[in-house]
């Protein structure tokens, strides 16, 4: 019976011809070493690994396949230009839009400084044909007192207003912290809530992924147990068939006996050439043992750099989960180790028998037993490639949940910060929003208090000069030689014209405190009635002051 042995070489492929069936061999393909498993029923090529082939996988989903797929596209030029062209009178069309935003602003800020001209004139013609119906009824002595009783009781009015002004202020403050208070409270319960129901989730979310990691292990011990039974059987029922071998070995060599006269020859001729093939292939078994023993330096290595990871991202369960899982792996190594050590065991004692044997017998039966070491050979390496490829598998498995379970982490972490800043930018424009408006009111009413004042001094300086002028007429009068009961009347004159002044100042003070009452939204300091308790104090008589309060500390 004649075969050849195909013989792994990066450049070529050297056939021997030999006696008996094909052996196992190694074949190159694209730069990756296979070896010839030869069985009883089937012929195998199995690929020796030099490398992780996976190191630059990628998972995705459909739907980033997809998306992928979508945008990988060229984008012309003329496309290229019209997005341009777009963009350019995108940004046209805003700018259109922000300067007829401004002219229309512009335009009602004139409008609105018209209507406050257009009332501040109103008010002024108001004010003097007050003043002049002031003057003309002041002329009746009948009104005189009547003006006094007025005078006092509009003091009054603003008296008990100023107080009710004031415990308005305050309960309104109060309710408004109040509010604040409870309105800051619901919102620290509504994140306490959410932050609950997210650490909750989390952590169904971890259980979730320990029961799939316990079930898988279980599921993988399940299978490594079912892989160990069918491999002892398989074990058995290759012991069952090399004794039967052996006994139809054992019948036919009395038949062979005679035929290897005629093949020794043939066998001197051919064993050189036989012990440099079989050199050849021990080189490259060795070769080959060291590209596993390469691969399973690396997967070590691999493994030690992942649980240096593992430690750092997992927590003490996980890590406990990891720890059993690399005892269990060093579990299996001892064994394989053991399998291979008994293999090797056996190997060379079948060895020795086999050269025992090749002194005794003939050079068929070397060649045969020769045949049953190579075959356990094979059949111990594809066991290790077999358990080094499941593995790889199971380390790809765990890094593949790893990725998913941190990118998720890491998806949920930037959803929060997202919301924080939003939350955080909706507050800091509500605050500008307040001081805005808060500003506004402050300048109007300090513009609204200046003209005020500016008036009043302006009245008050009047008044100075005509009772300057007036005390000078008088005394010029009194020098003169004028009668005392003359001089008497002016004075008179001159009091009752003092108290038409204080009627018509306490008038106006009242006027403007009642529009100032209006606006709560604000408190500011009421220049006009300490303008105006100034004036009754400087120019009354004490039985004037004690009508007239005035403004207490507190509310100023």
């Amino acid at each position: 019976m004649q075969g050849h042995v195909v013989v792994a070489d990066t450049s070529k492929e050297v056939k021997v011809k030999v006696g008996g069936p094909q052996h196992p061999a190694l074949a190159s393909s694209h730069g990756r070493i296979k070896i010839r498993t030869i069985t009883k029923d089937v012929i195998r090529d199995i690929v020796v690994p030099n490398q992780d082939s996976n190191k630059r996988s990628t998972i995705m989903t459909k739907g980033e396949l997809c998306r992928i797929m979508k945008n990988a596209s060229t984008v012309s030029q003329a496309d290229q230009e019209a997005a341009k062209a777009a963009i350019k009178m995108e940004k046209g069309r805003e700018l259109e839009h922000c300067k007829e935003r401004r002219k229309l602003m512009q335009k009602i800020d004139a409008e609105r400084a018209a209507q406050q001209q257009g009332g501040l004139r109103t008010m002024q013609s108001e004010a003097e044909r007050e003043r002049a119906e002031l003057l003309r009824a002041e002329q009746t002595e009948e009104l005189k007192h009547v003006n006094k009783i007025i005078a006092a009781a509009l003091c009054r009015v603003a008296w008990n207003a100023q107080i009710s002004e004031h415990h308005e202020l305050a309960q309104a403050k109060r309710e408004d912290e109040t509010r604040l208070n409870t309105i800051m409270e619901d919102v620290r319960q509504d994140g306490l809530r959410k932050e609950a129901a997210q650490e909750e989730i989390a952590h169904q979310k971890r259980l979730a992924s320990l029961q799939h990691l316990l079930k898988q292990q279980a599921q993988q011990e399940c299978k490594k147990k079912m892989d160990l039974q069918r491999q002892k059987q398989e074990a058995k029922h290759a012991r069952e068939l090399i004794q039967q071998q052996h006994v139809e070995d054992l019948q036919a060599l009395d038949r062979k006996h005679a035929k290897q006269l005629q093949f020794r020859e043939a066998i001197k001729a051919n064993k050189a050439e036989l012990s440099v093939q079989q050199a050849k292939m021990a080189e490259q078994r060795r070769l080959a043992d060291e590209r596993i023993d390469l691969f399973v330096r690396q997967r070590e290595e691999r493994e030690a750099k992942l649980e240096v990871l593992k430690e750092q991202a997992r927590h003490e369960r996980e890590m406990e989960i990891a720890r059993l899982r690399k005892l269990q792996e060093r579990v299996q190594d001892r064994k394989a180790n053991e399998d291979e050590r008994r293999a090797r065991s056996s190997e060379e004692a079948a060895q020795r028998q086999w050269r025992l044997q090749q002194i005794k017998e003939a050079a068929a039966l070397a060649e045969h037993e020769a045949k049953l070491c190579k075959e356990r050979n094979d059949q111990i390496e594809s066991k290790l490639r077999y358990r080094a490829m499941q593995s790889q598998r199971d380390r790809l498995d765990f890094q593949r949940v790893l990725q998913a379970q941190t990118e998720a982490i890491e998806r949920d972490i930037k959803v929060m910060q997202a919301k924080r800043e939003a939350k955080a930018e909706h507050a800091r424009q509500l605050r500008s929003q307040v001081q805005e408006r808060k500003a506004r009111a402050m300048i109007q009413h300090a513009a609204e208090f200046r003209e005020q004042d500016k008036r009043q001094l302006e009245e008050k300086e009047k008044r100075l000069q005509i009772e300057r002028a007036i005390q000078k007429k008088l005394d010029k009068l009194r020098y003169c030689g004028v009668h005392r009961n003359i001089h008497n009347q002016m004075k008179q004159v001159v009091k009752s014209s003092e108290a038409r002044f204080k009627r018509k100042v306490s008038s106006l003070s009242v006027s403007f405190y009642s529009k100032y009452l209006e606006d709560k939204t604000q408190t500011y300091y009421d220049h006009s009635l300490e303008s105006c308790w100034f004036i009754e104090k400087s120019l009354f008589c004490s039985k004037i002051e004690l009508v007239v309060k005035p403004i207490p500390e507190i509310w100023r």
